[in-house]
């Protein structure tokens, strides 16, 4: 549902105020430099081999984090680790950052009616 305002500004048509999602087809083109302050991350089904259950975050120009349902799973300094290799997810020092992500990642899900119930993209039948 968030691409939905980028696919429609893309194809020229208006994007409803009330539509969740940001429009990036002003970015995407070059004719824009307005960005939001975050992007929210998402996967609502298990990978196909069931690495990971499904996790929301978000990714600021600083920062990337995200969470399962029950726990943190990585928060990374994209300035300082700009290969992701020192997840900061439950450091102390970080304590106040994560919580405010936690908050920002509660209300996008709000704001689109999304749920920690994990979504199939395949019919029952062709379940492994």
């Amino acid at each position: 549902i968030d691409a939905v305002p980028t696919l429609l500004g893309m194809a020229g048509v208006a994007v409803p105020e009330s539509m969740p999602g940001f429009n990036y087809a002003g970015y995407i083109r070059g004719t824009s430099s307005r960005t939001p302050d975050s992007t929210p991350l998402m996967i609502y089904t298990k990978t196909e081999m069931n690495e990971w259950d499904c996790w929301r975050g978000l990714r600021t120009r600083r920062y990337k984090y995200a969470r399962f349902a029950d726990k943190p799973w990585v928060l990374y300094d994209l300035k300082n680790d700009p290969y992701e290799l020192n997840n900061l997810a439950g450091s102390t020092s970080h304590r106040k950052l994560q919580a405010k992500f936690d908050a920002a990642v509660e209300k996008h899900m709000d704001s689109c009616g999304d749920s920690w119930k994990e979504l199939q993209d395949w019919l029952p039948s062709q379940q492994p």
